[in-house]
């Protein structure tokens, strides 16, 4: 539930042309996790495996409103880029399970920048975080496991089609 609303949910953006050279890596790890990445884009993106020599290695390319299911370990770092361009979108960071986490870590792959600052003190601290609306497929419902994980407070419920085709409210966006 939460965990969709903290920035680690729509990765760390990257600049189009950015590379990873190494200098980013995978992480070995036994702490095996399963993360589902949802594009919210209009456009196919593909998904790559930063490896432990920090080279990237396609895993599989999702068109917009799809999710897929990938089973990675704590401290993999994964790029999403546009799969007809090449150009970089956003990085993400496998994080470690904790009691009370979802098990299924969602990821959401979007051209809209992130925004989300931190609310209340002390412990009720909290992510309060901007999620546009996913894309989703014509006739594709919202994940399932999604609504299992307690979904959040709404911001990212799934209605409509394509957003590059107007919104569901009739305005463009």
């Amino acid at each position: 539930g939460a965990d969709l609303h903290t920035p680690l949910a729509a990765g760390r953006r990257l600049d189009p042309e950015a590379q990873i050279d190494g200098g980013i890596k995978s992480m070995a790890s036994h702490d095996a996790r399963r993360v589902e990445f949802l594009n919210t884009r209009a456009s196919t993106s593909a998904l790559y495996w930063v490896d432990f020599k920090g080279l990237e290695v396609h895993y599989v390319d999702l068109p917009p409103g799809m999710t897929t299911v990938l089973s990675s370990f704590a401290n993999h770092v994964w790029v999403a880029r546009d799969m007809a361009t090449n150009a970089a979108i956003s990085m993400y960071i496998v994080a470690v399970w904790v009691a009370g986490d979802a098990h299924v870590q969602h990821l959401i792959i979007t051209d809209v920048t992130f925004s989300a600052k931190l609310v209340g003190e002390g412990e009720k601290q909290e992510w309060r975080a901007s999620v546009p609306p996913p894309v989703v497929a014509p006739g594709k419902a919202r994940p399932a496991a999604w609504e299992s994980s307690g979904g959040g407070t709404g911001g990212e419920t799934a209605s409509g089609t394509a957003v590059a085709a107007g919104g569901v409210d009739g305005t463009t966006t």
